[in-house]
């Protein structure tokens, strides 16, 4: 076999259009007919953000933003639809929303570190709710974080910067 080199395909930063790929390119040994060359690409996930909130607007503004900056994203606006959503959409990071309809936000990260799917997702509450007794809770319910809404400025460029350099905002 030839030299593997790493190649890296970049996503137009304007367009977005293809998602970005790095990979391994080999190069096999010359052919009679020349030089041939056979490239494998693994495409790049692209984060995955669950943004849940009752209140639609905040969901839907918030959800943008992160779609805008590369991530993919999903909604959900109750604590049952989270749950649905959450395994279906398989996603990498969820903030959530503590005071929730059906489920609220407590009820919903408990639930999630009990399923294996969702176990090791990073779970940040995201909320208006933060008194010292709600980040008490939010620990013990296994929220990795725990936001105070609004956001200041930079916190949700933060919370993406300690998740990895695959997260953008």
């Amino acid at each position: 076999m030839g030299e593997q080199v790493p190649v890296a395909f970049v996503t137009d930063p304007f367009t977005r259009d293809a998602p970005g790929v790095l990979g391994v390119a080999e190069t096999p040994p010359m052919s009679p007919g020349g030089v041939t060359f056979a490239v494998t690409a693994t495409a790049l996930k692209a984060p995955r953000v669950l943004v849940v909130d009752d209140n639609r607007d905040a969901a839907l503004s918030l959800a943008l933003l992160l779609r805008l900056s590369g991530n993919e994203t999903n909604t959900a606006f109750d604590g049952e639809e989270a749950l649905t959503i959450a395994s279906d959409f398989d996603p990498d990071l969820i903030l959530l929303d503590i005071g929730l309809p059906k489920l609220n936000g407590y009820e919903v990260c408990r639930l999630l570190r009990l399923r294996p799917s969702t176990r090791p997702v990073v779970i940040v509450a995201l909320t208006g709710w933060g008194e010292a007794e709600d980040r008490r809770k939010s620990a013990v319910a296994g929220f990795d974080a725990h936001f105070v809404k609004p956001l200041e400025p930079g916190a949700l460029h933060t919370i993406l910067t300690r998740l990895g350099p695959s997260f953008v905002v």
